[in-house]
């Protein structure tokens, strides 16, 4: 689960109990994670200063690593995460930049007449992102 504060807990169904995850700073608040087919676990978020990545190795590891974007690419804060595996990952939020990754690093595309898109999911060869402020997109 992710949320305010950087808040990131992980549950043990075993144990019956929540451990924090850390390395994402309190100033920023996560909206989406998403764990890849390969176990890398991705949170998505941000704060006033823009859009956050975050990475977490495996899910037994025990803190997120911030991604570094491309410049300019954070302008928004991100909602949601989600892709095939950790080379073929895409994000979208506010601010006009939908995000993809794939093995040789991430690229930014701009959301069509910079829409906010607040989801993103999709199939073996297909991802649609949806979203808009009074009307579908």
């Amino acid at each position: 689960m992710a949320g305010e504060a950087g808040l990131v807990l992980r549950y043990d169904r075993g144990a019956d109990r929540f451990t924090r995850i850390e390395g994402v700073p309190t100033s920023v608040t996560l909206y989406g994670i998403f764990e890849a087919s390969d176990g890398r676990v991705w949170a998505v978020g941000g704060n006033g200063d823009g859009g956050r990545v975050f990475s977490l190795a495996t899910p037994s590891s025990t803190a997120f690593v911030e991604e570094v974007l491309p410049e300019g690419a954070a302008t928004g804060r991100f909602f949601k995460v989600w892709g095939r595996s950790s080379t073929d990952l895409w994000v979208v939020g506010v601010g006009g930049d939908i995000l993809y990754r794939d093995g040789s690093g991430w690229r930014v595309f701009a959301s069509p007449g910079g829409t906010k898109l607040t989801t993103v999911h999709g199939n073996a060869s297909l991802a649609v992102a949806v979203g808009g402020q009074s009307e579908g997109r």
